[in-house]
């Protein structure tokens, strides 16, 4: 009757694991996981995560190969900060979505031989549609001082070492300070192998 048991655990526990349940992908060194889909969209670039150490991540991003620690165990998924090479090409855009999801990302699962990794994303907040009418509507009046220093040529500045701010460093400012809003963002690998 033992003998029974045992037998019965194995297979039960083969079985577990061989549907994925029970894997952990982390302890998986050679297995490449291919990013086939990113927040729904499909992922025409390749990009690459493999686990080929305990505690740290690798991969290839559309440009580059990147690499960092792993800081959080199965079914948690947390990143340190991630380096890379620094080679240009024309998919720099995806690879700054790609790198920039990975990073976000918290929680991972496994499902139908599919690596899942959810996590949420600080995104520009789009402005309320009545926002938005007013802007395009109503343009700003400018102040006489400004319409006079448009109408001469010259911008008016402070000089007394505090100010110093040009127009393009007040648009920057102005859009650094955007609202954002927070987005449950999806990334799915499938493995290679």
């Amino acid at each position: 009757m033992r003998a029974m048991k045992t037998v019965a655990l194995s297979l039960f526990a083969a079985v577990f694991t061989a549907t994925g349940a029970a894997a952990n992908p982390y302890d998986d060194p050679e297995t490449v996981w291919t990013l086939v889909e990113l927040d729904g969209a499909p992922f025409a670039q390749r990009a690459t995560l493999s686990f080929p150490d305990a505690g740290s991540v690798s991969g290839s991003a559309p440009c580059n190969r990147y690499f960092g620690p792993l800081i959080a165990e199965f079914p948690a998924f947390a990143t340190g900060p991630l380096a890379a090479t620094r080679m240009a090409c024309l998919d720099l855009a995806a690879e700054e979505r790609f790198l920039t999801a990975l990073s976000a990302m918290t929680a991972a699962e496994l499902r139908d031989g599919l690596l899942i990794l959810t996590g949420t994303m600080e995104v520009a907040a789009d402005p309320q549609p009545e926002e938005a009418v007013r802007e395009e509507s109503e343009p700003e009046a400018e102040a006489p001082a400004e319409a006079q220093a448009e109408a001469d040529g010259t911008e008016e500045t402070e000089v007394d070492g505090q100010s110093g701010e040009t127009e393009a460093d007040a648009t920057s400012d102005a859009q650094d300070a955007r609202p954002t809003q927070s987005v449950e963002v999806t990334m799915v690998f499938s493995s290679d192998g």
